[in-house]
């Protein structure tokens, strides 16, 4: 299952966009493999997500496998096609091979390894600025609040 949770930003539009506006191929894999869901944010059904699962920001993508497992979800910026696509597909599994393939040398397993690293890294840059810009805009709300709580308890 891919759970969507939308929220009024101009990414969850984008994001809206890449699965409304969606290339046949894309939707080919979205219906064989998985049964997708959106919650706006305003919804009963989003916040009765929330109950469950950790929500920092929207939009995010979270993907649960047909076992009840949760897997990393996809947040903000980070949600594209092709990072979609990479968790829905799987390798296929390869035949047995009659001859002995070459094994990768270490340089090619070295170079194949950093590049994952690098972007395992980049994903959690972009998750812990969005959490950055989350509580930010979290004490932006509560320093407002207190303003207009003292503003009004005056005038009472």
């Amino acid at each position: 299952m891919v759970v969507f949770g939308k929220g009024e930003d101009q990414v969850s539009s984008r994001v809206d966009g890449l699965f409304n506006e969606r290339s046949a191929e894309f939707e080919s894999i979205l219906t064989q493999k998985c049964i997708c869901l959106k919650l706006d944010e305003s919804s009963e059904q989003f916040n009765n997500f929330l109950e469950f699962f950790y929500v920092a920001s929207t939009p995010f993508i979270y993907f649960v496998a047909a076992t009840g497992k949760l897997c990393e979800p996809i947040i903000g910026e980070a949600i594209t096609e092709r990072s979609v696509r990479h968790v829905l597909e799987t390798p296929s599994p390869t035949p047995p091979a009659t001859t002995e393939a070459p094994a990768q040398s270490v340089e090619e397993n070295t170079a194949e390894h950093n590049s994952e690293a690098e972007e395992e890294r980049h994903r959690l840059e972009l998750i812990r600025q969005q959490e950055q810009e989350h509580a930010e805009k979290q004490q932006e709300l509560d320093a407002k609040s207190e303003e207009y709580r003292i503003r009004y308890s005056r005038n009472i």
